[in-house]
């Protein structure tokens, strides 16, 4: 819901707490006391703040990789592997492979993503 409005918001001053209260109207289930009383306080600004310093510390770019982005045990997921992030059973093996066995990142998704580059390359061609 935040991903699909990010542009028109930002656009018009950003996401106010009567907007995100507004947005969350459209996700059954989300509206409550409990919830609204989070947005109204910033009860999680500390933990959004961390973690958008933490985004921003992945990679060489200092305002972070950019969006959407995928990082899997340290990996960015770009080139031949973004695509992975958008299919449900690739994204599951790879985020098991990382966890089971983190070499497979070397020895199996790097080459994986170069042959997938590749292919893109021919079908350019």
């Amino acid at each position: 819901m935040l991903f699909r409005n990010q542009v028109p918001v930002e656009r018009s001053g950003g996401f106010t707490t009567e907007r995100l209260l507004k947005l969350a109207d459209q996700v059954p289930g989300l509206r409550g006391a409990g919830f609204d009383a989070a947005v109204r306080t910033m009860k999680y600004k500390a933990f959004v703040t961390a973690s958008e310093k933490a985004y921003e510390n992945t990679g060489d770019d200092p305002k972070g990789p950019g969006t959407p982005s995928l990082v899997v045990n340290g990996h960015l997921l770009e080139g031949g592997l973004y695509g992975v992030a958008f299919e449900e059973g690739l994204l599951t093996r790879l985020v098991v492979d990382l966890h089971d066995r983190p070499a497979r990142w070397s020895t199996f998704w790097v080459p994986f993503g170069k042959r997938v580059e590749a292919q893109w390359e021919a079908e350019e061609s």
